[in-house]
């Protein structure tokens, strides 16, 4: 079927030392000739080309291989190799139960790099970012250049479940524009739920933390996404009351699996998702914060915002 697309060769440069394809030009091939049913199966058989290429682009002991809805290379032991794939397919599933119809599972396989080391993680997410240099992290959902992906470095057995559960979720709702906290509210609610997550109770010096840090402007930081990326406290406790807020809408609340699937799906960047908590909960976001911080000026206020919502890490 790849041969309908005609030579493609060129669309699978090598600028760093590893593949990555001029998903865009590759796409148009496609549109030119082929029907759209068949997309998704052309789009699998070009990703295999891809993880080839990259497969050769690592060397050493790295293996390719897919499961039901992923496609891996991995250098790990037969046994983390294996657990890498399970886990991943435990994940996808667990994420549909809980987040349908808001989640995405239909399309392409998704694609799981997990490398031996931090330097050759680095090393290739480098190409994502501007800069030339990447952030820290233990793993990363890579969004641009036409096909999403996954990528971490093997730290040590089950480390990276975490990661999979994490990253696997903003993945499913990337389809959607969410607001930055309750993407990563959901991100941290599925972690939770596959029994990875660390230790997330706030003791009273992380309220006491709240408490000073969260104000009439500060909170617009939070609902605009922006205090993500600011130093300090600003970033811990921006996870940490996105977690809170989720807990009163899901357990609070005693929100339904119908009722939180339509909030999902209807939720907005542009109002931190303001408008489907009222059409879906008869409540506002000003009413959850002041469940945990008191009477404030919480409502978001996109006018004052400084920075484009984000959904992605």
């Amino acid at each position: 079927m790849l041969e309908s697309l005609g030579d493609i060769s060129s669309h699978f440069p090598e600028p760093d030392g590893y593949c990555h394809p001029d998903w865009l030009a590759l796409y148009e091939r496609m549109k030119e000739s082929q029907d759209e049913e068949h997309w998704d199966n052309i789009w699998t058989k070009l990703a295999w080309r891809w993880l080839t290429k990259l497969h050769s682009n690592l060397g050493g002991s790295y293996q390719c291989f897919e499961t039901q809805n992923f496609l891996l290379v991995v250098d790990a032991s037969r046994m983390v190799a294996l657990d890498i794939g399970k886990f991943a397919e435990n994940a996808l599933k667990k994420i549909g139960e809980l987040l349908i119809p808001a989640a995405q599972g239909e399309g392409p396989p998704h694609v799981i790099l997990a490398f031996s080391s931090e330097e050759t993680y680095y090393d290739y997410i480098s190409y994502f970012y501007g800069d030339g240099e990447s952030p820290m992290s233990s793993g990363v959902y890579l969004s641009g250049e036409g096909y999403a992906h996954f990528a971490f470095p093997i730290q040590k057995y089950t480390s990276y479940r975490a990661t999979i559960a994490h990253e696997l979720t903003h993945a499913c709702l990337s389809h959607l524009r969410l607001p930055l906290w309750l993407n990563e509210a959901l991100a941290m609610r599925m972690e939770e739920s596959m029994q990875v997550a660390f230790d997330s109770q706030i003791n009273e010096e992380k309220i006491e933390k709240h408490f000073k840090f969260w104000n009439a402007e500060t909170i617009q930081t939070f609902w605009s996404g922006e205090s993500w990326k600011l130093v300090g406290d600003s970033n811990e406790l921006s996870y940490s009351l996105a977690t809170i807020l989720w807990r009163k809408i899901e357990v609070d609340m005693e929100a339904t699996r119908e009722e939180i699937g339509t909030y999902i799906e209807y939720a907005k960047s542009e109002d931190a998702s303001e408008g489907s908590l009222r059409n879906v909960f008869e409540m506002g976001l000003e009413d959850l914060v002041a469940d945990f911080l008191g009477d404030g000026d919480w409502a978001p206020k996109p006018g004052v915002w400084k920075l484009d919502c984000a959904t992605e890490e």
